[in-house]
């Protein structure tokens, strides 16, 4: 119960969290950032998706009237393997925090969990294909959330996720003690992604405006302001730029960082 509503879970479970590292090669000998995802079940799913998300490579391309975007790995395959590796490791004092290593071309995950578990092997319960539950509490919570596959299709669901996207299927190591699935990224150009898996928005649905905004938040502008969007088109209204930017909201185009006068519009994944 402290991990799924405690007040500051890691004080009781120190090994609860999820260290994350982003490293700018393909090893662990390069240039790293690292990230520490901690608090309740909720905090820690929703702050290792937002980390992760700043760092998954995605880009566009403007043809005609439309927008079309691709991203290098397919965000529900991500979210299902998160997922799993915190309702299926083990939480007893003396092992690990859950490791997501983000490398250039693939993305590890890696958690405690003994195998056998209840006298099978990993390998015994993928070919029984029945759904053993290390922690049943968690998986009833992440039930209720909506999030977790009651019928032990987890990976199977992520590896057809990844073939359909276009990339390579993942690939699963066990130990006595470690489960690591290893997500790999496209090989070569990312646009080879398009025909799989590349989103198209329609842009006669915008006003020029709105465009331009839309063409920025693409290239390099990380958000923007309504006084951003002011300084930017200096001939409209302060309630104009508030109806624009509420539009792209609203048409899920933007989503929202902040309250009152100092919110963010940043670009949202399609």
């Amino acid at each position: 119960g402290i991990i799924m509503f405690g007040r500051e879970p890691q004080k009781f479970l120190s090994n609860s969290g999820i260290k994350i590292t982003i490293w700018e090669g393909v090893d662990k000998t390069s240039q790293f950032i690292g990230f520490n995802a901690v608090g309740t079940l909720y905090n820690i799913l929703n702050d290792t998706s937002l980390i992760l998300n700043r760092f998954i490579k995605r880009v566009s391309r403007i043809e005609g009237l439309k927008r079309i975007e691709v991203v290098e790995y397919p965000l529900e395959a991500l979210r299902d393997a998160i997922i799993n590796a915190i309702a299926h490791r083990d939480y007893f004092p003396g092992t690990t925090e859950t490791f997501i290593d983000f490398f250039k071309d693939r993305i590890e995950i890696t958690n405690h969990a003994i195998f056998p578990f209840q006298g099978k092997t990993f390998e015994e319960i993928k070919k029984q294909g029945v759904s053993v539950r290390r922690n049943l509490k968690i998986a009833s919570l992440l039930d209720d959330m909506g999030l977790m596959d009651e019928k032990a299709r987890g990976l199977t669901n992520i590896k057809n996720l990844m073939t359909k996207h276009g990339l390579k299927e993942p690939k699963i190591e066990v130990t006595n003690n470690f489960f690591k699935i290893i997500l790999y990224g496209v090989e070569g150009d990312i646009f080879q992604l398009e025909k799989t898996s590349g989103k198209v928005l329609d842009l006669s649905n915008f006003n020029p405006r709105q465009i331009k905004i839309i063409e920025m938040l693409d290239k390099n502008l990380p958000y923007i302001t309504r006084k951003g969007y002011l300084d930017i088109f200096t001939d409209i209204s302060e309630k104009q730029a508030s109806r624009d930017l509420t539009e792209l909201f609203e048409k899920n185009i933007l989503e929202i960082d902040g309250i009152g006068r100092g919110i963010k519009y940043r670009k949202k994944i399609l």
